[in-house]
């Protein structure tokens, strides 16, 4: 719902702020005195289009702000989420900025948004029916959703969703399956020579690393071959060597502690290095042993790393070459059985398909017996609010397209994730005239009453929060501006509700209740918006009867009119 509106610097409005609350919200006020700016205002942070005009005169930018809760509306969370936008409390702030020098920018939580992300997310926060074009109710493809959202069908349709997803994927399967085969039909040769190519060298992973070690010491194995000589006969196999000058140094060390224990700690420690030499000459002398030359090997493992290097040039590292041949194997693999391949997934589809069909069958049956009573309760509604000859029909149809892979009695119809059905609202209002299509309805007065109407049928499967309702009263009044009063309350207890009205009989059922006025300060015009008291309410709707100099005859007149309303 909204919870507050602020406004700045927005036409005629310098600085306002509105607290809105549950229930019916009323506002009323003189006409040309700015009720249509704040509804103008409000249509900014739903997404609808902004000019620089709007900006009050001598300010450089308009800004304005709505806090909204949103409860339970799974779809705006989902919504939200899937553009990274955080919620914080259960409420997000909605921020709108427009500027002489042309900037136009929206915020969501302080989040930058697009405006049409911004247009999707007010879809989901308000409906809003009069003179603007925020009408969700406008918007044929929308009409199909409130009779399945009326029919509670959605468990049906959302097996027809996941049958059209299923054929959506096996058809991108089939058609990447086309795909591939005429590529390797074009490409077959050069794709074999490819595969033979990589196979001839069929390199191990790692093994160029492996093998420039190996080439390196093969390169190196005269130099190697002399220094591990020297290294060994150094240490140990020399006259006066290293081993043999530790074993008579660690004989002194004997006689010295045989006088002074307090060297035990470093004889160890010697011992210790002694044994690690001794060990080290060992490993040096088998490692001379082992040397080879070996030049055929060495001339094999250059070869070798000449080959492999010639592929790594071609497809990258060793990783990317088994990847690339697993890739052509299974390329190769798959076009061999093209044919095979495309036979099951063709006879999948069909079954999908056949499946789909039938579903859709059913959701069609469903939805054609909920618009008989959907059109019936919204007839009703309608004439008790003054449209005495309406006519109110739910159309449901097949479109052809002869592209399409469904047929219905052999004719090629649109199937879609919500089935085959056309749905579009269809009204005529006046005596003698056909149903058009609700869009063509010209009369802002009437696309609200015929949103009011449809609303209170729906009220308890519709998921907006918030409805907004303007010019509901025009060409009408009396017993009728009564009727759309109580359905506006009644209305009001499941969804908010905030209506423009002049007419007392509809302002008396305010819960909460704004008056809108022009005043004049220091040579400017601003509007301004105050919340009402219970008695506040009494003189304005005392001037709606009685004209702008409230009498005790009006006032009197104020509260019976707002006791015979609440009885």
């Amino acid at each position: 719902m909204l919870r507050t509106l602020s406004i700045k610097n927005f036409a005629l409005i310098e600085d306002a702020e509105i607290q809105f609350e549950l229930g019916l919200n009323i506002i009323t006020g003189e006409t040309g005195a700015g009720k249509s700016i704040l509804l103008g205002a409000l249509s900014m942070i739903l997404g609808e289009r902004a000019a620089t005009d709007n900006i009050r005169t001598g300010a450089d930018r308009s800004v304005i702000e709505g806090t909204f809760t949103i409860d339970n509306n799974s779809g705006l969370r989902s919504l939200l989420q899937e553009n990274d936008i955080e919620i914080n409390d259960n409420e997000i702030l909605i921020r709108r900025e427009i500027s002489l020098k042309g900037q136009n920018r929206c915020f969501v939580n302080d989040t930058l948004i697009t405006t049409s992300l911004l247009k999707s997310i007010g879809d989901l926060l308000v409906d809003l029916h009069g003179q603007h074009d925020h009408q969700s109710l406008l918007h044929q493809e929308i009409h199909v959703d409130i009779l399945d959202s009326y029919g509670c069908l959605e468990p049906v349709r959302n097996e027809v969703r996941q049958r059209f997803k299923r054929i959506s994927e096996i058809k991108n399967k089939i058609r990447e399956l086309e795909d591939h085969k005429l590529t390797y039909l074009d490409k077959r040769e050069f794709f074999q020579h490819q595969l033979k190519e990589i196979k001839d060298i069929s390199p191990d992973i790692d093994e160029d690393v492996r093998l420039i070690r190996e080439e390196k010491i093969f390169s190196n194995s005269e130099k190697l071959f002399e220094l591990t000589k020297k290294i060994y006969d150094a240490l140990y196999d020399t006259e006066r060597s290293v081993v043999e000058i530790l074993g008579e140094t660690f004989r002194d060390f004997e006689e010295i502690k045989k006088v002074d224990e307090r060297l035990n700690d470093i004889i160890s420690q010697f011992v210790t290095a002694k044994i690690t030499l001794e060990e080290v000459s060992r490993w040096v002398g088998d490692y001379h042993q082992k040397i080879t030359f070996e030049p055929e090997r060495l001339e094999e493992i250059r070869m070798r790393i000449a080959a492999i290097q010639r592929l790594k040039k071609k497809y990258g590292s060793i990783d990317e070459i088994l990847e690339k041949k697993a890739q052509i194997e299974e390329a190769i693999n798959i076009s061999d059985n093209f044919d095979f391949e495309l036979s099951n997934m063709q006879k999948q589809l069909d079954v999908e398909v056949e499946n789909y069909t039938r579903i859709c069958a059913e959701l069609t049956s469903q939805r054609r017996k909920f618009a008989v009573d959907l059109d019936k309760k919204v007839v009703l509604v309608m004439r008790n609010l003054g449209m005495e000859h309406a006519q109110f029909r739910t159309e449901i149809k097949y479109s052809e397209n002869p592209e399409s892979f469904i047929t219905v009695n052999g004719i090629h119809v649109n199937a879609s994730s919500s089935g085959l059905d056309f749905v579009e609202f269809m009204i005529s209002t006046n005596l003698g005239e056909s149903p058009k299509p609700l869009a063509k309805v010209a009369s802002g007065g009437e696309v609200s009453r015929i949103m009011l109407s449809l609303k209170s049928v729906l009220a308890g499967s519709d998921q907006i929060p918030t409805l907004v309702f303007d010019e509901i009263d025009v060409g009408i009044s009396g017993r009728i501006a009564q009727a759309v009063g109580k359905s506006l309350y009644h209305l009001a207890q499941s969804h908010q509700t905030i209506c423009i009205t002049h007419l007392p009989q509809i302002a008396g059922f305010s819960q909460s209740h704004y008056s809108v006025e022009k005043r004049f300060s220091k040579n400017k015009t601003v509007t301004a918006i105050n919340r009402l008291s219970q008695d506040d309410k009494l003189h304005e709707v005392a001037k709606l009867l009685g004209g702008e100099q409230v009498t005790e005859a009006s006032l009197e007149n104020a509260k019976e009119l707002i006791s015979s309303l609440s009885a």
